[in-house]
């Protein structure tokens, strides 16, 4: 009777199990952008990316008021990123690139968050996968700014050098552990803002490839200080004789919304279901078999 009922709540369970099986985690973010654009076009005047309107999206990429800068250049693919247990980025799209050594390329977006979005105690998450070919004298950066030019009095996120990646608040930045800053490696890098009852206390942390799973509570690296919550503006930019890509841009309110992703591999849930139907079988077996001795013990 007891492995009658062991097998039918193991039955039970799996037989759940493909019914909910379902290893794409959904997200909902403020903004994001996949630059889904053509290849080889310039990113000013793009006005891809979701969702467009108030809130969300309420500009077209535009290049920076500085005249020394110029726009960045879409790619032909994108990046890509798994992490060390086998889950997923979901990625689409192209990318968008610093293709120029001799030049600085920037360009910002402005987007309208929903409303309380930067209320005291609340958070915000901005992600971005990054690949840098060379990096010269410079970095490349991904972040929120207040500015139209967004070289002039920093911004909130992180960037990428030679010397290795940082997370960024102003103009402060400090390095995310022991980041190295490789060529040719792509790095998901992520930040989160907290807004402080004491704008003192405002916090922006960053993480290098993190495992997508599990929103990250330790490991990052911390600066401390007032965030200007007139930041209405992401912004990507490269600098001089940096040459590099920067790929899925995300800005949410939780860590699942700018990492969404697909788990690693596991039954799908037709094997579920063919299991379950193994082991009713095998419940019918064993009930068959105790009828047929009761009979014969008649």
């Amino acid at each position: 009777m007891r492995i009658f009922q062991n097998l039918s709540k193991a039955a039970g369970l799996l037989l759940l199990m493909a019914l909910l099986s379902d290893n794409q985690v959904q997200a909902q973010i403020i903004v994001s952008d996949e630059f889904s654009y053509t290849a080889s076009t310039n990113l000013s005047g793009q006005n891809g990316g979701a969702p467009l309107g108030n809130p969300g999206w309420t500009g077209t990429w535009t290049k920076t008021n500085n005249a020394a800068e110029v726009t960045m250049t879409v790619t032909s693919s994108g990046l890509n990123y798994t992490d060390g247990l086998g889950n997923v980025l979901t990625v689409a799209g192209n990318a968008v690139a610093d293709t120029s050594n001799a030049a600085k390329m920037a360009d910002y977006r402005a987007f309208t968050p929903p409303v309380g979005t930067f209320n005291n105690g609340n958070s915000v998450w901005l992600s971005a996968l990054v690949n840098a070919t060379s990096y010269g004298n410079s970095n490349i950066q991904v972040f929120m700014t207040q500015s139209q030019d967004p070289g002039n009095g920093g911004g909130y996120g992180f960037s990428i050098s030679s010397a290795g990646v940082f997370v960024q608040s102003g103009v402060t930045t400090s390095q995310v552990g022991a980041a190295t800053g490789s060529t040719g490696s792509t790095f998901l890098i992520v930040a989160k803002l907290t807004f402080n009852s004491n704008p003192a206390l405002d916090t922006v942390t960053g993480w290098l490839n993190p495992n997508l799973d599990t929103t990250p509570t330790s490991g990052g690296t911390t600066i401390t200080g007032a965030i200007n919550t007139s930041t209405t503006y992401l912004a990507v930019r490269g600098g001089t004789q940096m040459v590099g890509t920067v790929d899925e841009l995300r800005l949410g309110n939780t860590f699942a919304d700018v990492v969404p992703f697909t788990g690693a591999a596991v039954p799908e849930p037709s094997t579920y279901a063919m299991i379950s139907l193994g082991l009713f079988g095998l419940v019918l077996l064993q009930r068959r078999r105790k009828e047929t001795e009761s009979h014969r013990l008649d």
